[in-house]
């Protein structure tokens, strides 16, 4: 580790405050051609091809690549037939709507809540650190990016590398998604490729696997099998809006459902309404996989099952996408989730357009 620190701060160079794009665009002429593959098998490049994207990239440097393949025992190529795969190592990298540039490092204590939030959610830490010195001299510090594998390491001496609205960074490795992490099956001990073929991959096991979600999970388990159309499916294209744990309980209580002892909202009378069916329809947009570049494009959205739709206005303020139904809002309040052919974004209330 800390021979590969050294040798990456005394020999990577960078364009100093070069202006891109957008992240795509950056990635190819930096030359980063790993990066710019991955991408593409991840069918995410029209997103960070716009010069309307807000955040950060962490784009691993072309010889970094090598401790991902070697953890997950599979080979490049192996990797870029998966776009499960492909997707869950770009979302490793990218910090959607919030820009982390260079000056932050070194002053950690100051890092805005937004900022460790978002990180946090993701998996994904930033920090700084020091190679003791063995000659009696000052110790070199570097900046750092913490993914929940492994440490991918700044060029402290590169400036902030520009893109229309955000910034990219190249650091020394790429980091490594824990595959036991992805919402799939369980791969096997050996991280064979097929073991992700071979399985159901589908928005309901993903929500069934996280615990945040297991308020989500129950309705969907009270309403029946009409609640699992199509996120039981592997193959649908739509966009899911998942209330959160506590959105189902500030819900609960907006809708006078208390607990007489606590005064939180008592999700298990929420759970009893005889429209709930009509609810978790309020989560899908069944018309197509809505990316943070098309959500935040749209003035308007249709949810619910096909032929009943009910619009939702949509309102972006600095990339931070607001969703407003008949009875309240709800804010967007996590990155894309792919899952097979859909994507999921986590919300901060139930969506209720009745």
């Amino acid at each position: 580790m800390l021979a590969a620190v050294l040798f990456y701060l005394a020999c990577v160079t960078l364009v100093q405050g070069q202006q891109y794009s957008d992240v795509t665009t950056a990635a190819t002429k930096l030359k980063l051609t790993t990066f710019v593959k991955v991408l593409s098998a991840a069918d995410m490049g029209s997103d960070l091809s716009s010069s309307a994207w807000i955040g950060t990239a962490f784009l691993p440097s072309e010889a970094g690549w090598g401790l991902l393949t070697k953890t997950w025992n599979m080979s490049l190529a192996e990797i870029l037939k998966n776009p499960v795969l492909c997707k869950a190592i770009i979302q490793q990298h990218i910090v959607p709507r919030i820009v982390v540039r260079l000056g932050y490092f070194p002053r950690l204590g100051a890092l805005p809540t937004a900022l460790v939030t978002q990180l946090s959610g993701q998996g994904l830490s930033a920090g700084r650190d020091a190679i003791p010195s063995t000659s009696g001299s000052s110790s070199l510090t570097y900046f750092y990016v913490q993914g929940l594998m492994n440490r991918a390491v700044l060029d402290r001496t590169s400036k902030d590398l520009n893109t229309a609205r955000g910034v990219v960074h190249v650091v020394n490795v790429a980091l490594v998604p824990d595959l036991m992490r992805i919402p799939a099956a369980k791969p096997s001990l050996a991280f064979a490729l097929d073991a992700y073929n071979k399985t159901a991959y589908t928005v309901l096991a993903y929500i069934n696997g996280q615990p945040q979600l297991s308020d989500l999970a129950k309705a969907i388990s009270v309403v029946g099998p009409l609640a699992r159309d199509p996120i039981g499916s592997t193959s649908s294209r739509f966009t899911y809006f998942a209330p959160t744990n506590a959105a189902f309980v500030s819900a609960a209580r907006s809708m006078g459902f208390k607990n007489p002892k606590s005064g939180l909202g008592d999700v298990s009378r929420l759970l009893t309404k005889p429209n709930l069916s009509q609810i978790l329809d309020g989560l899908i947009v069944r018309s197509g996989t809505m990316t943070p570049k098309d959500l935040v494009a749209l003035k308007t959205l249709a949810t619910g099952p096909l032929g009943d739709e009910k619009k939702l206005l949509v309102n972006n303020l600095n990339g931070n996408v607001t969703l407003s139904a008949l009875r309240g809002t709800a804010k967007i309040v996590s990155p894309p989730i792919y899952i097979s052919e859909a994507v999921l974004y986590l919300v901060d209330n139930l969506i209720i357009n009745f």
